[in-house]
């Protein structure tokens, strides 16, 4: 039995050493129209239950957040250490004719968001 908790805790240490993982680079912002895109890494403090997947779009003048938008939604494994579940942006654009802001993630998948009425869809492929 005493061989039984040893394992386990040795599991549990590595674990948690290796789960750690570097602070994701920072995103350059988009302004187009008036507007600033701003990815955001923290959702935690902002009382979104994720970290990454999330842009605050900002009224340049005014400087005044207009909108918090989720572009995906996280689903995190309660067995495995959060951080290393977070999916973050790691590129904005906006599309050739001015109707999209085109979002990438950390594992290279592409989302476009609507300017008009903030939807989004992910490209299939």
């Amino acid at each position: 039995m005493k061989k039984v908790f040893f394992v386990i805790f040795i599991l549990l240490s590595f674990n948690s050493l290796s789960a750690k993982r570097a602070v994701p680079k920072e995103v350059q912002s988009i302004e187009y129209q008036g507007l600033r895109y701003v990815a955001i890494e923290c959702g935690w403090e902002v009382d979104i239950r994720q970290n990454g997947g999330i842009i605050e779009i900002w009224d340049i003048e005014k400087n005044v957040l207009i909108k918090r938008k989720i572009i995906y939604r996280i689903r995190y494994n309660p067995f495995i250490e959060r951080d290393v579940q977070d999916i973050f942006i790691t590129k904005l654009d906006i599309s050739e004719d001015g109707n999209f802001l085109i979002i990438t993630d950390e594992k290279e998948r592409i989302y476009y968001m609507n300017l008009r009425n903030f939807k989004v869809h992910r490209k299939r492929g």
